[in-house]
């Protein structure tokens, strides 16, 4: 099957939908970028959320690889800003700019504090809270402002289509000589006549002015506009756009015991296929660790790990 082609986002996702038609769901039950089974990370959290351990070490030494390596990147990026704002020389970053990116990261630290740690420590594991608040702030942040963009361009354009049909034009006596902007149906038209060859004002002042005398001409058409670019633009985009960030990132928390079973059942099947290809070639060394195979005979053996870190 084929599906339509804009640019490379909708090669990545249909490559993501022939991914899902093709390989089993169990056999896809592991974290982006490090191909990490969940299972290996998963039943560390079970147990300390079953032992309600609020130790935040604890909690830390059950992070999977991939927020790990989130939480030391956020770490070295941080650490790599604050060297280079004692350099001018390389890209004008100042320690303003740091100051301004550092509380950012707290105010967000803080409301996943309140609303996680303080509260819901036990609801969600800090390897989700930590896959998501990345996602959000990586990849979601940028997917908002550009459907932003996209609807406030195709809002802009309805209304400078109503100014159109209005008629509305504006003309300038003052210092910048006799200016006359209008709206053909060509596009914009700037005239300017005044003494000495004349002023004109810039197409950008033109056309603020001109969205003035319509707001106050037709104060009705202003407040929907006002409306639809508050609350559709600005909130509707916002909110869907998280709610698309909350649907890229799959966390073993959201899963039943059913689709976790059927992932333990997938990393045994491959772990049994890998000893073949060993027997097969008649090498003992390197063989692949099975490990905790099995959803249910997982929690004994990484209690002591759990342990251990603790």
């Amino acid at each position: 099957r084929c599906w339509f082609q804009f640019c490379g986002v909708c090669a990545l996702a249909q490559e993501a939908r022939e991914v899902e038609r093709l390989i089993p769901a169990g056999r896809r039950r592991v974290d982006y970028v490090t191909f990490e089974p969940y299972l290996n990370y998963y039943n560390p959290i079970r147990i300390l959320r079953a032992a309600r351990n609020s130790n935040l070490l604890a909690h830390y030494a059950t992070l999977s690889h991939l927020s790990s390596t989130l939480v030391w990147t956020l770490a070295i990026t941080i650490m790599t800003m604050l060297v280079l704002s004692f350099i001018p020389q390389f890209g004008g970053f100042t320690k303003g700019d740091l100051c301004v990116l550092v509380a950012t990261l707290c105010q967000a630290f803080l409301i996943l504090w309140l609303v996680h740690w303080k509260f819901h420590r036990f609801d969600i594991s800090l390897d989700a809270v930590i896959k998501y608040f990345a996602c959000g702030f990586i990849l979601v942040t940028g997917l908002a402002v550009c459907f932003e963009l996209c609807f406030e361009l195709v809002i802009y354009l309805f209304l400078i289509l109503a100014i159109s049909v209005s008629g509305i034009t504006e003309v300038q006596s003052q210092d910048f000589g006799s200016g006359v902007a209008g709206f053909g149906k060509l596009g914009i038209q700037s005239v300017s006549n005044g003494v000495g060859g004349g002023h004109g004002r810039y197409l950008q002042d033109q056309t603020e002015g001109m969205i003035k005398t319509f707001a106050k001409e037709f104060p009705a058409i202003t407040y929907v506009y006002l409306f639809i670019n508050a609350f559709l633009m600005a909130a509707m985009v916002e909110e869907l756009a998280k709610y698309f960030g909350f649907q890229m990132i799959e966390h073993p928390d959201f899963l039943s015991d059913e689709q976790l079973q059927e992932g333990a059942e997938a990393v045994e099947a491959a772990l049994e296929n890998k000893e073949s290809e060993y027997e097969d070639d008649g090498s003992e060394d390197a063989k692949p660790d099975r490990g905790c195979a099995t959803y249910e005979a997982m929690g004994d053996t990484v209690a002591t790990t759990v342990d251990a870190a603790v």
